[in-house]
């Protein structure tokens, strides 16, 4: 099998047929690999866009700053015996108290675990004017009828 470049005909059969047929009458692979390779070599020729960019207007001198050779500047060296280097932020490796460990860590697994309602009901404490009646209550729901209630009971006979 021939290469494309040199079948009988391929240039000018390749330009006519690539600029005239629309992508539905092109149904051979041969014509579809014909237009491709036009349109690349297309593009290569075509010259580049005109209007770049604009040119600089006068640029402004920079003054050179005059250093004196003796005070040169040199990198900082943080080995054994040399520079001492900057101090760090080192708050994440001191030893916290345990309150300040549990109240962290109470937080974080506050943002990440869902608490179901019921837990979350009794996890906030109330103000005593507020609870101070619901006490009350929920004292008085639960409260038996006194002395009467107390002979009711059988393992108290």
């Amino acid at each position: 099998m021939r290469p494309i470049s040199t079948a009988p005909g391929f240039e000018y059969s390749f330009k006519k047929a690539a600029s005239t047929r629309s992508p539905q009458e092109r149904n051979t692979r041969l014509e579809n690999m014909r237009w491709r390779i036009w349109n690349l070599v297309r593009r290569k020729k075509q010259a580049p866009k005109r209007g770049g960019k604009a040119p600089v207007a006068a640029t402004k001198k920079k003054q050179e700053k005059v250093t004196n050779p003796l005070f040169e500047k040199r990198p900082e060296q943080f080995g054994i015996g040399r520079a001492i280097p900057p101090k760090r932020d080192l708050t994440r490796f001191v030893k916290w108290p345990k309150t300040v460990q549990i109240q962290r860590k109470k937080r974080s697994l506050k943002q990440r675990l869902k608490v179901p309602p019921p837990l979350k009901k009794i996890t906030k404490t109330l103000d005593k004017n507020l609870g101070s009646p619901l006490l009350f209550q929920f004292i008085l729901f639960y409260e038996g009828s006194g002395f009467a209630y107390l002979e009711g009971l059988w393992w108290l006979r």
